[in-house]
């Protein structure tokens, strides 16, 4: 299964991945967001991950919330999104700090905090639509108040 751990910059998705490794959960490289061929690799990536519980850290739902904020199309239509992600389960990483903390480590893709809440905004709502309408397991996590443990056992119980 492929576990898809997304967020806006500053909220911990690359420590979650890395912390994950401790639990016998590796990580894959995304395809590339700007690919017009991202389905058919998409495709191929959770035929690889179809044995074992794999993580990557962002794919295809970080170009849809950036292009959504660019005003700009997506590289994938939602309906192939929607196939890719039956195989999948996202982790949301979520904190009320995230910009702050992005920029203490001297991230630089944004740079003010009005632009880092609006594409936190756009996560929240693409996040809550993919749950409720699409029924994607949808775990959200907050690594200031949350426990790794939580985020293991949930991927545990999807077993899809």
């Amino acid at each position: 299964m492929l576990v898809i751990v997304e967020g806006v910059d500053g909220t911990g998705k690359t420590t979650l991945c890395k912390n994950l490794y401790g639990f016998g959960i590796e990580s894959i490289k995304p395809v590339p967001r700007d690919n017009k061929k991202q389905y058919k690799n998409w495709k191929k990536v959770i035929k690889f991950c179809r044995n074992f519980n794999y993580t990557v850290d962002r794919g295809f739902i970080s170009e849809l919330v950036y292009r959504i904020y660019d005003g700009l199309p997506a590289n994938m239509c939602l309906k192939d999104m929607l196939k890719i992600l039956k195989k999948c389960v996202i982790i949301y990483c979520k904190t009320d700090t995230a910009f702050e903390d992005s920029m203490e480590r001297g991230e630089t893709n944004i740079v003010n905090k009005k632009d880092s809440m609006e594409i936190a905004n756009i996560y929240e709502n693409i996040m809550m639509m993919l749950n409720h309408f699409a029924n994607v397991p949808v775990f959200v996590y907050n690594w200031k108040k949350g426990n790794i443990y939580d985020v293991v056992d949930f991927i545990k119980s999807q077993g899809r």
